[in-house]
């Protein structure tokens, strides 16, 4: 386990409050902090926006208790892969079936089906020389046959889309770690969910840190759900952090993606795999000798428009 001290960190929904903290960490300087971004999964961008959007959960329709939920996943930059003996590694799946992916919202609204055709509007055609535009007659009519569920998604009401960094809490917290020579962020993302049982709880795949062919540093999947009496959040991640070999040139995860590489280029696989309870309201810390986690969980409702 790393020293930790505890500092104070600043967040948006409290003034000041403490939490584990890296020993040694400078709070002052300038630090770029990067978010990993995967590509698109092939056919992202072939999903009707009406159909993408209508499987998000919305809290205008659910009588399910929801959440928001915020995590960092870092690097220790001087772990031993050698150090310890790590099993499982080769049963456990990426991106197994049934699971999900958080969505941005610039994503979301980047899709072609995002157009003034798609919510019925159609332009005027074009005026020939000397001829005046003939307003359309006012009529009450049929309804008609068609009726569009087009609406622009909404993170304040859809779940699944990561929030803006403006709804971050973490983002002090981020910025400290990355300043540090002992660690590395690899994925940071906060969203809003419903939260339910594990049966009824998709995996949200996790794809981030730097990216050789079709294979990143971090990959697996990542649940959070009640446990069965719903009075704790469980976080479930089944993740695999791999090294690459010496003759491998791994680059920052990008939009697009570079030629599938063979697998044979991981040489290490080591599993990251927790499940823990979790309070809401608390900020916990998840050691692990490689990857450990940060984790934020409370209690979201929609405020009530005046």
């Amino acid at each position: 386990m790393p020293d930790l001290i505890a500092v104070m960190k600043t967040s948006s929904r409290t003034t000041a409050w403490l939490i584990p903290w890296l020993c040694g960490i400078a709070l002052t300087g300038h630090t770029t902090f990067l978010t990993a971004q995967p590509a698109p999964p092939a056919g992202l961008t072939d999903i009707p926006a009406e159909a993408l959007t209508a499987e998000l959960p919305n809290i205008n329709n659910s009588s399910e208790r929801w959440y928001q939920v915020e995590v960092t996943l870092f690097l220790h930059r001087f772990h031993d892969p050698e150090e310890e003996v790590w099993q499982g590694a080769d049963s456990l799946t990426a991106s197994p079936a049934g699971t999900t992916r958080l969505l941005s919202l610039t994503e979301l609204l980047a899709l072609p089906q995002w157009t003034e055709a798609e919510s019925g509007f159609e332009p005027e055609p074009e005026l020939q020389a000397g001829q005046e535009s003939i307003p359309d007659p006012l009529f009450n009519g049929p309804e008609p046959a068609h009726q569009s569920d087009f609406r622009i998604p909404d993170p304040s009401t859809d779940g699944f889309i990561a929030l803006l960094p403006e709804d971050w809490n973490f983002t002090e917290t981020n910025a400290s770690l990355q300043r540090s020579p002992n660690y590395r962020v690899l994925y940071h993302s906060a969203w809003r969910q419903p939260m339910r049982l594990a049966n009824a709880t998709q995996g949200m795949v996790i794809q981030a840190g730097q990216q050789l062919g079709n294979r990143y540093e971090l990959e697996g999947t990542l649940r959070f759900y009640f446990n069965s009496r719903r009075d704790r959040i469980i976080m479930d991640n089944q993740l695999l952090f791999n090294t690459w070999d010496e003759n491998s040139r791994p680059t920052a995860t990008s939009a697009s993606v570079a030629t599938e590489t063979s697998t044979m280029d991981v040489v290490h696989s080591i599993p990251v795999i927790t499940t823990r309870e979790l309070r809401s309201n608390e900020f916990h810390y998840l050691d692990h000798p490689v990857v450990g986690a940060l984790v934020e969980v409370f209690p979201y409702e929609l405020e009530a428009s005046e």
